[in-house]
């Protein structure tokens, strides 16, 4: 019978399961780790460092990353998930929790120092919470077809994350990708389907590719679970420089209601490293899971292609896209008509201020000509036109020498605090909907004038979304010049 680890039997290896078994007395919670500090800048134009892919919707339903928390939610599972995110994109995951009415405590990563520093800070906060938790850890933008397998595989995997070994899930590969790690799984692990790990081996060649498919090899899907106390005694002893940055980047971090702000200096101290490299590829706790649902990481175009509803020819349009006499097309569409014909692998991604015209074949050109766009310093490769905010959202309509026009939305209930930027003068346009400026209120097709250096508020305390239009003259967008926000019943 395999019995959980707690805490305080972590040094004795192998284990004692007399000792284990007496220790617990009931199925411990399963605490969900959620990895959201990455860029997506593979599927641009749609996703931009403003807002990557975890943030978007590609069907028009909930974005990726609220597929990802609802898919962490249900028995055994704590409600309250960790989310480890970039500082820059803590209103995106705000707004995301909002919309979903959850909770969550998230962990701001002051730079990018890759999954092995973010997973172990995860870890200690979990400890924190829970001294013998379990964590599930997930990337916040993968596709999972089937839920109910996808929950179902972690009931298999429990009793081994218990028994202290770190599991993956593996994935049956689809083609000889050099995209993602291989492993090849050796003998049982108790009596379920959980298997030791025999080698552990990162994005090969394609011919090396080739040859792990042919032998049986499957994918790593980067999604792992395992007790928080055993993951950091394996990283104490492989990379102790990560735990040792993590636990001081941890104290003092709150920086507002369950949200850390990590100390920059610290963090920055850590070694920039994968948890697959740092940890998997040398540890003798690895154990994977082979799982039968279909996964994605949604890397490329390709992959977004392969995962949409296609007709007989192959063919997708997302948003308003209509194909005419093509094969193996995709077509996503932001805001305007796009129109295709005659062609074949091909995916067209339109957005208001920017076009991209890529072979479905061929996809790595893409990181190269989007290398160039951010040597030449184009904002277009960095942030979009539109973007969401948990006070509700903003897209630019014009802009020129000396003058920005953008139109906001402010949900009901938030509440903007707004400041005139250095040489700009703001104006307020009212277009739907009800809003208090100050002291006075606004009403149909009202405005306002913010020419000095005080602080405005701009107050939706109706039902329906309050939009107007902010006109800037001088330098900046006017979006820029607000300072904070206040959300009522904001979680």
């Amino acid at each position: 019978m395999i019995v959980p680890v707690p805490l305080a039997l972590l040094g004795q290896w192998p284990l004692d399961k007399a000792a284990c078994a007496a220790f617990w007395d009931s199925k411990m919670t399963i605490i969900p780790l959620i990895l959201s500090g990455g860029s997506g800048t593979r599927l641009w134009p749609l996703s931009r460092e403003s807002k990557p892919k975890q943030f978007l919707s590609f069907d028009g339903g909930p974005t990726l990353l609220q597929r990802t928390i609802a898919r962490a939610t249900g028995p055994n599972l704590d409600p309250v998930p960790i989310i480890v995110g970039a500082y820059g994109n803590h209103d995106l995951v705000r707004h995301d929790l909002k919309r979903m009415g959850r909770r969550a405590d998230i962990l701001l990563e002051p730079c990018r120092r890759n999954s092995a520093p973010a997973i172990t800070v995860g870890c200690l906060h979990a400890l924190s919470r829970d001294p013998n938790a379990l964590v599930l850890v997930l990337a916040s933008d993968h596709y999972i077809d089937d839920v109910g397998l996808f929950q179902s595989g972690l009931d298999e995997a429990t009793a081994a994350a218990q028994a202290g070994y770190l599991i993956t899930f593996g994935i049956a590969p689809r083609e000889p990708s050099t995209a993602y790690g291989y492993i090849l799984a050796g003998e049982a692990v108790g009596h379920g389907t959980v298997r030791k790990i025999t080698r552990f081996v990162e994005k090969p060649d394609r011919s090396t590719a080739e040859r792990y498919v042919d032998d049986g090899y499957l994918w790593n899907s980067g999604n792992f679970l395992f007790s928080a106390a055993a993951f950091l005694a394996e990283i104490e002893t492989l990379a102790p420089a990560i735990p040792q940055a993590m636990r001081k980047a941890l104290m003092p971090a709150q920086a507002g209601p369950s949200t850390w702000l990590l100390n920059a200096e610290a963090f920055g101290q850590s070694p920039a490293i994968s948890v697959d490299v740092c940890v998997m590829e040398k540890t003798a706790r690895a154990a994977v899971l082979p799982v039968r649902y279909d996964w994605s990481d949604i890397g490329s175009w390709p992959a977004i292609w392969q995962a949409s509803v296609r007709d007989g020819g192959g063919n997708s349009a997302i948003g308003d896209g209509h194909l005419e006499d093509c094969r193996n097309t995709f077509v996503h569409s932001e805001g305007r008509l796009t129109v295709v014909s005659g062609v074949c692998d091909l995916a067209v991604i339109t957005t208001p201020d920017a076009v991209l015209v890529s072979n479905l074949k061929a996809p790595d050109g893409l990181k190269s000509a989007f290398e160039r766009l951010i040597a030449q310093g184009r904002t277009e490769a960095v942030r979009g036109l539109a973007e969401s905010y948990p006070w509700g959202g903003a897209d630019s309509l014009a802009n020129g020498p000396g003058y920005c026009v953008e139109r906001l939305t402010l949900s009901p209930g938030a509440m903007i605090r707004i400041r005139r930027a250095s040489l700009m003068a703001l104006k307020g346009q009212l277009l739907t909907g009800s809003l208090a400026f100050d002291s006075g209120r606004l009403a149909d097709l009202g405005s306002f004038s913010i020419d000095d250096h005080a602080v405005h508020t701009l107050n939706n305390d109706g039902d329906l979304d309050a939009v107007f239009l902010l006109i800037g003259s001088g330098d900046g967008r006017p979006r820029d010049a607000i300072e904070d926000a206040t959300i009522q019943g904001c979680l």
